[in-house]
């Protein structure tokens, strides 16, 4: 990660925003951080935390799609965003289950389990698997009540 980049330096401000309960604050530098960006790599990163501050889980389902979509675009041009697919292919299983659309919950966790083996090594790893194997487990639970 470039943290020279605008618009990283912009989305890191927001997380310090978030951090001192200043969500206003932190909603504002996001969608700055959206609105200034000029590619579709630095896109994806602003969507993914403007995902953050939705009012309905409609519009943090269309937000992290739109950042899975302009990560899919980017990887066009270069690898840069290879290793947010498992985090993002997460977050859009997480807000399909938010909306009670287990199949598609279902459908993203298994394909965040498949970009693991691209996400570095380290702890951001290991709580991206924790989460993707929780959201199978409560997708498949959800499955199983229903037999």
């Amino acid at each position: 990660m470039d943290f020279g980049n605008q618009i990283v330096q912009l989305c890191a401000l927001g997380i310090e925003a978030e951090s001192a309960a200043a969500f206003p604050e932190a909603r504002v530098l996001f969608l700055k951080a959206w609105v200034t960006s000029t590619d579709d790599f630095e896109a994806c990163i602003a969507a993914h935390y403007v995902a953050r501050h939705q009012r309905t889980e409609v519009d943090t389902l269309r937000w992290h799609q739109l950042a899975l979509a302009r990560a899919e675009a980017a990887t066009r041009h270069d690898d840069r965003a290879l290793p947010f697919f498992a985090l993002y292919h997460h977050n859009v299983g997480k807000a399909h289950e938010d909306v009670v659309d287990y199949v598609a919950a279902r459908h993203h966790y298994t394909l965040a389990s498949r970009y693991l083996p691209v996400v570095p090594q380290g702890p951001f790893r290991v709580r991206v698997e924790f989460q993707i194997k929780r959201g199978i487990t409560r997708c498949d639970a959800f499955f199983s009540d229903l037999s």
